[in-house]
C-alpha cells in the first residue's frame, strides 16, 4: 500500500524501523544457533533458520522463504 501523497517519513522513524529489523534478525539467528548446536553442529544451514522461524511463530514467513530456497538449490 502506498503512502499518501505529501507523506512523509522522519528520520527517526527510520532509524527506529531499523532498528526493529536488526533486533528481529538477532532474535531469529539466536534462535537458529541454538538449533544448530543441539544439533552438534557449529554452521547454521537454512533449517535452522526455518525451525527458528516456526519455533517463534513466524510460520508466515515460511512459504516465501521456502521457495527461495528451492530456486537456491536448483
Amino acid at each position: 500500500e502506498e503512502a499518501p501523497k505529501g507523506s512523509r517519513i522522519t528520520n527517526e522513524s527510520v532509524s527506529f524501523a531499523s532498528e526493529c529489523c536488526m533486533e528481529f534478525i538477532h532474535m531469529i539467528t539466536n534462535q537458529a544457533i541454538e538449533c544448530c548446536a543441539q544439533n552438534g553442529r557449529k554452521v547454521l544451514r537454512p533449517v535452522d533458520i526455518i525451525h527458528a522461524l516456526q519455533t517463534l511463530g513466524f510460520d508466515s514467513f515460511l512459504p516465501p522463504l521456502q521457495q527461495l530456497l528451492s530456486m537456491i538449490e536448483g
